[in-house]
């Protein structure tokens, strides 16, 4: 089964004959059908679910963008020092911390 025979059952079993076009081409369907796809990607527990994150940062960054990550089970500091774990802290915490100005906050 090709993906348009895929698209085509999936319209035909959710009744939602909207989500292609005439000739048979996505006008939405495909949204549908990867979304399932990877939420069964997400339920399946392979060796290839624990992945490496390394961002090179400047000192006194205080925000890291994080997409496409499912969860994070540790944040690592390295610098010429040796590696570091960081612990991790309550919402309030990190409120309290950077309620001043970011010229208060300290670097290194």
């Amino acid at each position: 089964m090709d993906y348009r025979d895929l698209r085509k059952k999936f319209v035909e079993l959710s009744g939602r004959y909207d989500l292609i076009k005439a000739n048979e081409t996505d006008n939405g369907a495909d949204f549908f059908i990867n979304a399932g796809q990877k939420i069964l990607d997400r339920m399946q527990d392979s060796g290839k679910a624990k992945a490496r994150y390394t961002v090179s940062l400047a000192a006194g960054t205080i925000l890291v963008y994080t997409a496409g990550l499912r969860a994070i089970k540790g944040v690592w500091v390295s610098s010429s020092d040796g590696m570091t774990a960081l612990k991790p802290c309550t919402l309030e915490e990190m409120r309290e911390y950077y309620a001043g100005k970011f010229s208060e906050v300290t670097q290194g």
